[in-house]
């Protein structure tokens, strides 16, 4: 007697349930991708969210999501120590108090900004050289707390050129410029009126020792 199909024929699936399928994984992972924050949001989110935590706010005008800092992790910083490009490094903390202060005076007196001061007249922060003359388009941010500069200051010193003087630095924030395995320029002090003078000076030394640096190459 001949076995009925009526249990063995299977319901066949369209071909547009799998399109379906795969166009909706498709467009999950784009969600994801489009609305995740990518590094350079993530530095400003990271120290607008430390706002509630110092209970200080963020100058916008110095500071604010279209900043002029870029992501570097410790393994790209040494890499980065031995080309023969100018790097400047902002090394801090979202979580340091005088890192999200310094922060804010860094990103103005690199690429300038117009700063309101309530009624008076608005305050003009001319951009620095480095910026203006396009020697280098942003500033490498380094998340570090201040316990690990001494470790780092180590591996550092390995990839510096052999003439170069070693380096100790123990804290944040900080500002440093590397160029053919040396340290060009550094600043440690950089809270208060002293220390946005000393990021100014830091922008102009680094300017200048830039341009000995490639005029001596092209002598």
């Amino acid at each position: 007697m001949p076995t009925s199909n009526k249990y063995n024929n299977k319901p066949k699936v369209s071909i547009w349930t799998y399109v379906a399928i795969l166009g909706f994984i498709v467009a999950l992972i784009l969600l994801l991708i489009f609305t995740a924050p990518n590094s350079h949001r993530r530095i400003y989110q990271s120290f607008r969210d430390s706002q509630f935590t110092f209970g200080e706010a963020i100058n916008e005008h110095k500071f604010n999501s279209d900043h002029h800092f870029r992501a570097i992790n410790e393994r790209q910083l040494l890499r980065a120590i031995e080309r023969d490009e100018l790097t400047v490094v902002f090394f801090g903390n979202p979580a340091d108090q005088n890192s999200f202060n310094a922060i804010q005076d860094v990103n103005a007196y690199f690429g300038g900004a117009v700063v309101f001061r309530g009624s008076e007249s608005p305050h003009h922060i001319a951009p620095s050289a480095l910026y203006t003359q396009n020697i280098i388009s942003n500033i490498r941010f380094l998340d570090i707390e201040g316990e690990n500069m001494a470790r780092l200051s180590e591996r550092i010193n390995e990839r510096l050129a052999e003439d170069a003087d070693d380096i100790n630095w123990v804290n944040v924030p900080m500002l440093a410029a590397f160029m053919n395995g040396e340290v060009i320029e550094f600043e440690f002090s950089l809270v208060g009126q002293q220390g946005i003078r000393n990021i100014r000076d830091f922008f102009q030394n680094v300017f200048e020792a830039y341009e000995e640096i490639r005029l001596g190459t092209n002598e």
